[in-house]
């Protein structure tokens, strides 16, 4: 119970992708156990199997003997956030003997364990037993919630396939880097690949290709003189997927082309294209074929609407993505009923045709319960009828142009996936990053330049900044046939785009981002994961982990702890001078009266040994995270008020002698270390851009630019209380016992008494 000097602290290493809102080190660690209490009962509805599973994988991977169980002194206590917390966020302290998580929702937990799982020994994180003798963190506060609500990656099938279970290694992986979007490229002109039970053709003709060209990851590409396929998931497989998905807390969006890159269904059906006819087959090769669906064909349009219909049922989510990119209008052009059709509605551009089928699209795709998904041409391509899309409400990927497309979207109300294609940043992350690998792009699409564009520009307006709703990897596998190809390509391109999506713009940084790729490099070998080891040349820097710890905070009902807080000012005779509860009877109210001092007012004073008035405890409550009331010693059941009595440098600052208020923040403006103790700058939140300071006269008062050095940092020294006799004296004067903590007790209830300079203190 004793209160404790904080000790000098180095910087430790926190290896956490994608990068917290918020992270503060403080001293010490934690070990993990032998035997392991996770707490949840007071999450139950909302963790209970979230809980259980964190337990499952801590057991396996590190041989603890982990539990789920409620305990009045648990290692991982689970804590139900409030409403104002993000649905995806959480808070996460780790102690010298225990861990606390906060979080108002099933993910936000989720979330919390992953960056638990990450923060450990890679083999936690991989799921693997492993020769670790010691499972440790650095004690820490992370305050985090994502920056985009989408953060997705986006795989093509069509061109090659891949397994079910290559597909859950991959959604595990995007699981740990808190991506939570998979866009499943279902269809192409290469290849169709999901079970349509009324259209058996799909599974068979639209399935198999005549030849195929794979990639060789030393040698490069080569024919294989096989037939490829029939390739295709059955709607069982997709039902384990999608299934799968969601225990990860990841969405699966189905994209079915139409009504472009629509030639293997075609070849399948060739009486719902323009040329009956005429010649069709499953490509094997990329490029855009002109052989597209007959958009004025009602069948042909009841063909697309049957697909969706057998379709959407198995999958959960809001979302459907019909594609819509690159369609050439030349067969329309040439085609009967597209002609008199365009006639018919007075069009001006065969495009709108297609802005047409989009919007009978969506309103079948209502119908079922779904919104619909589109490429940026249905708004970008010449001819696009905008408003028609518009008044579907779909959702625009935006790949090229990205930032025009998006721009567009945003402005007519639509949400926008940046998934930029262009050299300035590629999200196209099967692109080769240089001239010696094989796929797709010119060799420049590098690491640095995907993690260093920007998705949402500063040039944006305020008002349209809320629709750029998120980011996306997208992977084309024209050029890939192999998952350990695909994964060479895509890590760590895929951890720079997750981190787009979660991370704050201000917060990135490209040499610390590799460094802690550089870490990861233990998990991907243990996980089983190749990754492209060149993206890893760059000289990356330390993980930017605070080297100025937070004060040790006291907690309510719980261990106390005291400091000293002085001004380290560099301008006359301010600096020293400590901050002081004002009290009936001072020198210091005399003499400053005319300037706002008065009792249970903060002034600043020189240092006095056994001043309780200049004592303070820097108190945490777990519903205000990161946030702490200013007690002084002398009132240890009141704290400072949040409003001051004027919003700048005439400001005083008053007492509550009863009431506790978490409204101030500690160092969120500068940091520092000083003479073996650190500073902080103080700011209650209810000013933006105002700091405590200390004034002219040496009051304390409100001052726009704590850094200029007028009295804007604050030195907190830690003092043992304990050596203060005045507690005894003050527990005799008021009729009151006060413990070593500062708090009233009754001597029937005290575990024991304290004799402090001949006088009685209880706890």
């Amino acid at each position: 119970m004793l209160a404790v000097a904080m000790p000098a602290l180095k910087a430790q290493k926190v290896n956490l992708t994608p990068w917290p809102q918020s992270i503060t080190v403080f001293a010490g660690n934690f070990k993990l156990p032998d035997n392991v209490t996770i707490d949840a009962s007071a999450v139950e509805t909302i963790a209970a199997e979230e809980a259980a599973r964190l337990a499952t994988e801590l057991q396996a991977a590190t041989g603890r003997s982990v539990s789920v169980a409620a305990s009045s002194a648990p290692t991982i206590k689970l804590i139900a956030g409030d409403e104002s917390m993000d649905e995806e966020g959480y808070n996460l302290r780790v102690k010298s003997k225990s861990i606390e998580i906060t979080a108002r929702t099933e993910v936000g937990f989720f979330y919390a364990f992953q960056s638990l799982k990450k923060m450990l020994p890679a083999n936690v994180a991989a799921g693997v037993a492993a020769d670790v003798t010691s499972y440790s963190l650095p004690c820490l506060q992370i305050q985090d919630a994502p920056r985009f609500r989408y953060r997705g990656f986006m795989l093509d099938v069509s061109r090659h396939f891949f397994t079910t279970d290559e597909i859950k290694k991959i959604l595990r992986l995007m699981a740990l880097y808190k991506m939570n979007v998979f866009h499943w490229h279902l269809t192409d002109d290469q290849g169709w690949r999901v079970e349509i039970k009324k259209y058996p053709k799909l599974t068979t003709v639209a399935a198999t290709r005549n030849n195929s060209w794979n990639t060789d990851m030393d040698k490069g590409q080569y024919w294989t003189n096989q037939t490829y396929g029939p390739y295709f998931y059955t709607q069982e497989e997709v039902k384990d997927i999608v299934a799968y998905a969601a225990k990860l807390h990841i969405t699966v969006v189905p994209e079915v082309e139409m009504p472009g890159h629509f030639a293997a269904a075609l070849t399948a059906y060739p009486e719902f294209s323009c040329n009956p006819s005429g010649s069709h087959s499953v490509w094997v090769n990329g490029g855009i074929s002109t052989d597209v669906l007959n958009v004025a064909n009602t069948a042909a349009v009841q063909f697309a609407k049957d697909i969706l219909s057998e379709l959407a049922p198995l999958f959960p989510s809001k979302t459907f993505h019909i594609g819509g990119d690159e369609t050439p209008t030349n067969a329309w052009q040439n085609n009967k009923e597209c002609q008199d059709l365009y006639k018919a509605e007075g069009m001006t551009a065969y495009y709108q045709l297609q802005s047409r089928f989009t919007k009978e699209i969506a309103a079948h795709l209502k119908t079922l319960g779904k919104e619909i998904c589109v490429w940026n041409e249905a708004i970008t391509a010449n001819g696009a009828d905008v408003s028609m899309i518009a008044e579907t409400g779909a959702t625009v990927y935006c790949w090229n142009p990205c930032q025009a497309g998006a721009k567009l979207a945003a402005q007519n109300g639509l949400k926008a996936i940046i998934t930029n294609w262009g050299q300035d940043g590629c999200y196209y992350i099967n692109r080769r990053a240089n001239s010696t690998d094989y796929g797709a792009g010119n060799g420049g699409d590098n690491l640095q330049k995907t993690y260093e564009y920007v998705p949402l520009p500063a040039s944006i307006d305020a008002n349209l900044q809320k629709y750029f709703y998120g980011v996306q990897a997208s992977f084309w596998t024209e050029h890939v046939s192999e998952p350990e190809h695909l994964e060479h390509l895509a890590i760590p391109r895929l951890m720079a785009v997750a981190e787009a999506g979660w991370t704050p713009q201000d917060s990135k940084d490209f040499g610390q981002f590799v460094n802690r790729m550089k870490q990861d490099r233990e998990f991907f070998s243990l996980a089983g994961y190749r990754y492209h080891p060149q993206f890893l040349d760059y000289e990356g820097a330390e993980a930017p982990v605070p080297t100025t710890p937070l004060p040790e905070v006291s907690e309510v009902g719980g261990k106390r702890y005291y400091y000293r807080i002085s001004s380290l000012a560099t301008t006359g005779e301010r600096s020293g001078r400590c901050i002081e509860l004002l009290q009936e009877g001072s020198p210091l109210i005399a003499a400053n009266s005319s300037r706002g001092a008065a009792a249970n007012v903060l002034w600043t004073n020189s240092a006095k040994e056994n001043a309780e008035n200049q004592l303070w405890a820097i108190e945490a409550n777990k519903n205000y995270p990161g946030k702490y009331a200013l007690v002084s010693l002398s009132k240890p059941e009141g704290s400072l008020n949040p409003t001051a009595s004027a919003a700048g440098t005439s400001g005083r600052w008053s007492y509550s002698d009863s009431q506790k208020h978490y409204n101030f923040i500690i160092g969120d403006n500068a940091s520092g270390e000083d003479g073996g103790a650190y500073y902080y700058t103080i700011r209650s939140d209810k000013y933006d851009a105002l700091w405590m300071n200390c004034a002219m006269f040496y009051g304390v008062n409100l001052y726009a630019n704590p850094t200029d050095g007028q009295g804007g940092y604050w030195k907190f020294e830690p003092v043992d209380v304990t050596r203060i006799s005045p507690l005894a004296n003050r527990a005799e004067k008021t009729g009151k016992t006060y413990d070593l903590q500062g708090r009233r007790i009754d001597e029937a209830t005290a575990k024991g008494i304290y004799i402090v300079n001949g006088q009685k203190v209880l706890y």
